[in-house]
This record gives C-alpha cells, structure tokens and sequence, in this order.
C-alpha cells in the first residue's frame, strides 16, 4: 500500500541521486576538512605551493617519505622528521648545503655509516626546537636504486602554510580533486594487478591497521590527523563508487541497467548479486584485518 514511499519504487533520477548523495558528502566533509586546516596551518611543501612563498612560516627540510624496509625505516627515521645536518667519514654537511648536496653525500658514501642529525617528528613537541634533535646512524644500500646508493627517504622544503579563508577553501578544493584522483588511481591500479595476478595487500588497512593509523597522526598534531581524516573519508567516497554489488557503486549500476532496459531488475537477481557482494567484502575485511593483527604481533 505504501510502495510509493520505496526507494526502489521512486524515478530512476531520485534513486541515483540518493545513491550518489553520501558518496559526495565524503568528498565535501573532506573539503571542510582540508579547508580548515589551511585556514589553521598546514604542512606544506615550498616547492609545490611558490606562489604562496610569503605565507610559509618555518621553512625547513623534513624527511616527506621513508620507505618500507629501507636501511633509515630500520634505523628509526620517520616521515615529518626535520633534517639537521648529515655526517658523512669526517665531514659534517648542514642542511643549507642544499637537498641536492645531502643527496649526493649519501650517493658517493659507497655503504658506509652515515649520521643523521635529526629533530623526531614523533617526539618532539616543537619540531623546530632543536634541542629534541637526534643522531641516527644508517648505512646506504644500492638496490633501492638500481646503480646508486641510497638509504630510502626522499626530502622536501617544507614549512606550515596559513591561509585566509577564501584562499582556504580553494585550496583546499584543489588538494581534495588530488586526493580523490590519487585514491582513485591506486584504487584501479590494485584491482587491475588482482587480474594480472601481482596485486598485494601489503599496503592495504582494514579497522585495525586504520586505528594505528590514526595514533601515529595524532601524534604528529591535530593538523596531521585532520588530513589524515579527510583521506579516510576521500577513501570510503571513491570505494563506495566502485561499480561492485554491495557497494553504491554496484547499485548506481543496476539503475543505469534498468535505465536502459526500461524495466526493474528482478529483485531475486539483484538480492543474490548483492548477497554475494557483500560476502566477498566481508571475506576481504577479514583477510586484510588477519594480516593487519599479524602485522602488530610482528612488531
């Protein structure tokens, strides 16, 4: 009697508009999100934001990726690490030397011992305070880079970006049209490896390895996990969009599909597919948050 107040009784329009409606508010609370924090301060790269050169407060150069299982991970360096100075025999090169001229040492040091004098962005309350700094002792490696020694990190001008609210919030557009097509594209590029055989779950979390996620960004400051929320909710808008039963992907789907065959799907097909959808997902759950526990044990 009341089928007129059914979702799949509505036009096909309101369906995927409906359906579409929570996809696009994880990209908007992202925005907010995004947008705040410039409105705040942000770390941000000098090169990547010249055109705002004026309003970086604290320059310095900071360690922006440490990569799994390299010789600086093993030695305990971290990504937001602030670089001081490098060490090489007896030779102390500062960090005014330039990222090209601590390239370089660490390139022509053949595998020998390197020091790194860093301020750890894990634990040090002011990263600009030198007196948290830190000596960290690594030995570079050639097959990071194939023909050159290298200890796994790459480097960046950083400093903390401070915008009025109209520069803010487009920005902090821009930045979320980034994330939404980086995730997206990693996204593809892990369900096309599945089909060539070489996709890995190494580098993906379920609700556990999320939550030890969310701890390291915290502790690097509220402006850390603020992003770091707004990449989940990035995440969880593109994934829905996926076109894969269960999801809101797969239901934007089937309307398309009777769209064009100008009928209802068959509910016992479409509960099926679904069914069988969510079954996988929640295999899928399991098997990443079993490998994110192993993880945790490991450590």
């Amino acid at each position: 009697p009341e089928k007129a107040r059914s979702f799949v009784h509505k036009h096909r329009v309101v369906q995927a508009a409906v359906l579409v409606a929570g996809v696009a508010f994880n990209f908007i609370f992202a925005w907010i999100l995004v947008s705040l924090g410039f409105m705040g301060g942000i770390p941000a790269s000098a090169e990547d934001y010249s055109n705002y050169a004026d309003r970086i407060q604290n320059p310095h150069v900071a360690l922006v990726s440490v990569s799994p299982g390299s010789p600086a991970e093993k030695a305990g360096l971290h990504v937001g690490d602030k670089l001081l100075a490098v060490t090489s025999g007896t030779t102390t090169y500062p960090i005014t030397a330039g990222i090209e001229s601590i390239q370089k040492v660490i390139a022509d040091s053949k595998g020998e011992p390197i020091t790194f004098s860093v301020v750890d962005a894990k634990s040090a309350a002011d990263i600009n305070s030198e007196n948290a700094s830190k000596s960290v002792t690594v030995k570079a490696e050639e097959h990071i880079i194939p023909g050159k020694f290298a200890v796994g990190i790459a480097m960046d001008n950083v400093g903390i970006l401070k915008l009025p609210v109209h520069l803010a919030l487009w920005e902090g557009a821009r930045f979320t049209l980034y994330l939404i097509w980086g995730t997206a594209t990693g996204i593809y590029d892990l369900i096309a490896n599945m089909f060539h055989g070489t996709a890995s779950l190494s580098q993906v979390s379920g609700p556990v390895g999320i939550a030890g996620l969310v701890g390291d960004a915290s502790r690097l400051g509220f402006t850390y996990l603020m992003l770091f929320t707004a990449l989940i909710s990035v995440n969880l808008g593109v994934l829905n969009l996926v076109p894969f039963p269960a999801l809101d992907g797969g239901r934007l789907l089937f309307v398309i599909i009777e769209g064009i065959i100008r009928r209802p799907i068959k509910p016992i097909i479409a509960n099926t597919i679904n069914t069988i959808g969510f079954a996988l997902l929640l295999i899928l759950m399991l098997v990443v948050t079993y490998k994110d526990i192993v993880k945790l044990i490991v450590k």
